[in-house]
């Protein structure tokens, strides 16, 4: 699965939604978590546009991935921090992103694409998240 599903792109990369919370932005009777599969830690798509995030769930219907834009201006970033997560290397690592401060997905994935997604999203208008621990200096 690591060839097939982690070779980055100029503009995709594949990483694992982990966990979230609330209504989905752009449609509030949606709830993210249809994001994942029986709650389940699931690989998505992500599209790194010049103004948002766009999540396409594999195993989604066609038209689900719709609704899975999220505008880089409205959300914060954590912190890089250590996946922690049973079956994943331990190198691999988290990052939270919060939408309009009422929904949150957390995405877990190699070092260098979670570094890749937090640096892109504040350079497009995300700002930092606050409150979150710093992740003392380990990428």
């Amino acid at each position: 699965p690591r060839n097939r599903y982690l070779i980055p792109t100029s503009r995709q990369m594949r990483a694992l939604v982990v966990e979230t919370r609330g209504p989905t932005p752009s449609r509030p009777s949606q709830p993210l978590a249809t994001m994942l599969v029986n709650g389940e830690p699931t690989v998505c798509l992500l599209e790194l546009d010049e103004n948002y995030l766009r999540i396409v769930g594999e195993h989604s219907p066609p038209m689900a991935d719709l609704y899975y834009y999220f505008h880089w201006e409205h959300m914060s970033a954590s912190e890089l921090a250590p996946a922690k997560l049973q079956g994943v290397p331990t190198s691999w690592r988290r990052l939270r992103l919060v939408f309009h401060e009422s929904s949150s997905i957390v995405l877990c994935g190699t070092p260098s694409a979670m570094r890749r997604l937090r640096s892109e999203a504040l350079t497009a208008g995300a700002t930092p998240l606050q409150g979150e621990r710093p992740s003392n200096g380990t990428p």
